[in-house]
């Protein structure tokens, strides 16, 4: 069983351990690449379970979201930054991940 991964985004000063961000790098690949899966398998299949599928997909983007903001912010990326390039506001973007905690296997 691989242990679980937790993240917590933060303002806090201070840079996450190598160790931190290699982890939470590849729960990032795992993540999309089952964010994918799912997809292909939706557009190659469609069925009455899409629905569900789909409720799957925007849960998997979700924590792709979180992973790859925590890695932006571990490369010293501010918030402005970030929420320039999702199209969002600042305000908006923190308010929604900055205490966002994720915990997976």
């Amino acid at each position: 069983m691989a242990p679980v991964v937790s993240v917590v985004l933060t303002l806090g000063v201070g840079v996450p351990s190598e160790r931190v961000v290699s982890a939470v790098r590849y729960s990032a690949w795992t993540v999309a690449a089952e964010l994918a899966t799912v997809s292909l398998g939706m557009a190659r299949h469609p069925s009455l379970d899409s629905g569900s599928q789909i409720l799957n997909a925007r849960t998997l983007l979700d924590q792709l979201e979180v992973l790859v903001t925590f890695l932006e912010r571990s490369q010293g990326h501010s918030w402005a930054e970030i929420a320039d390039k999702l199209g969002v506001e600042r305000q908006s973007l923190h308010r929604r991940l900055s205490r966002k905690s994720m915990k997976w296997a």
